[in-house]
């Protein structure tokens, strides 16, 4: 796709009493995470894009982006409708609190996301005036916004809008090459921002019952923290919870030597990153039920 057919999107920031100055700081964060919103998107669609700023205009506070789409695609002529839409028109559903339905949901949205792909390649007027064409975009509307990236940084987003109390609304809204309104603008005022904005990313943690362990470092005073094992061939620290194991190794001076396992429950606490990906922030060890050692003698833990 040529310049001649690139795409052009408004931001609007309205001040109160139409001032024109707004914190750089929050201003360039802020836009930074339209950045990673308008790439999500674009990568969720399998489109590659090039996203230029232009200068701005005199007056207001107001940023020009020009979206380039890189090779055909039936979704690359709609890919400012459908950025514009997700950034001021979508509420999202919360971060689940669940890491097993976020995995279904992220496969769910892939599937949907990939049926309406097909319906709008299928669609002989593509003029955005024609009804099933508009509910298509509303729709992959709706499921872009649920993607974790694009939820974060849109979050991030309307977290620095807020934090400059000057902003009173923000807006969206489709231009031609000579910057030019082609669309209405779709606002949101400064007591909707909340709306966007996700305050808790934690997760339920991750419960595994009774899995092999292999002990790399144990501990052997009254300490729960500096264990460190293996599991799945990942080794990380955790913290051993289990007080009765704890005291009987003590007690009893048992030695833990290379490729030594213990079976027991593992916890592993999670939470969303900035990126929208779910990542481990540490783990935790209960009801260990079996020292097995590398010659095969094992000992049984009676709690």
């Amino acid at each position: 796709m040529n310049v001649e057919d690139a795409q052009y999107l408004k931001l609007h920031y309205h001040l109160k009493q139409h001032g024109h100055t707004m914190d750089a700081r929050l201003l360039n964060k802020a836009e930074s995470e339209f950045l990673k919103i308008s790439l999500g998107i674009s990568e969720h669609l399998e489109l590659k894009v090039k996203i230029n700023s232009l200068p701005k205009k005199e007056g207001g506070l107001e940023s020009f982006f020009e979206i380039i789409v890189i090779g055909n695609s039936a979704l690359g002529g709609f890919i400012g409708t459908i950025i514009g839409s997700v950034i001021s028109d979508v509420i999202a559903d919360w971060i689940k609190t669940d890491s097993k339905l976020e995995e279904l949901k992220k496969e769910n949205l892939q599937i949907e996301n990939e049926i309406l792909k097909k319906k709008l390649a299928e669609l002989e007027d593509k003029n955005e005036g024609n009804p099933e064409l508009i509910e298509i975009l509303k729709q992959l509307a709706i499921i872009l916004a649920e993607n974790n990236k694009v939820k974060i940084a849109k979050s991030n987003f309307y977290k620095n809008l807020k934090a400059d109390t000057r902003v009173v609304r923000f807006g969206t809204q489709r231009v031609d090459r000579n910057l030019a309104a082609i669309s209405r603008e779709n606002v949101v005022p400064r007591e909707d921002f909340s709306k966007f904005i996700i305050e808790e990313l934690d997760v339920e943690p991750d419960y595994l019952e009774q899995v092999p362990i292999e002990i790399i470092s144990p501990v052997l005073d009254n300490s729960r923290k500096h264990w460190r094992g293996v599991y799945n061939d990942i080794a990380f620290n955790f913290a051993m919870k289990d007080r009765d194991f704890q005291n009987m190794v003590v007690q009893r001076n048992l030695k833990f030597s290379n490729g030594t396992y213990i079976i027991a429950d593992l916890e592993m606490k999670q939470r969303i990153d900035n990126e929208g990906e779910l990542k481990v922030k540490g783990r935790d060890v209960y009801s260990v039920s079996q020292i097995i050692y590398p010659d095969g003698d094992k000992i049984d833990i009676i709690h």
